[in-house]
């Protein structure tokens, strides 16, 4: 029992190359970044000249965020593809590209 309850905290941190650790830190930054740009998009909506790109920039910078952890990182790519289980970290790739392609 408790060695299921911790798979399922773990389940997706390996899917995507990280520990648990690696993927809370990354998602609570995750988190101030998103409340960050949620305040240039509020103030922007009232001062329309302040913050005027800020969230156009948004997909730009997490697209930077998100190519240097995890399985999109170029140091984990170099080892996915020298790896024999290619097979489970193109699925966890995958996977994570469905995730947020549903998400976005």
């Amino acid at each position: 029992m408790i060695t299921n309850l911790f798979c399922r905290f773990t389940d997706h941190p390996k899917a995507v190359c990280m520990n648990y650790f690696q993927h809370f830190s990354f998602s609570f930054g995750l988190s101030f970044y998103f409340l960050k740009k949620s305040i240039q998009a509020l103030i922007h909506s009232v001062y329309p000249n302040l913050y005027i790109t800020s969230s156009s920039d948004v997909p730009k910078e997490l697209e930077d965020k998100f190519s240097v952890v995890g399985c999109k990182s170029k140091s984990n790519m170099l080892l996915i593809q020298d790896s024999s289980e290619n097979n489970y970290y193109n699925k966890a790739l995958d996977d994570l590209n469905d995730e947020w392609s549903v998400n976005l």
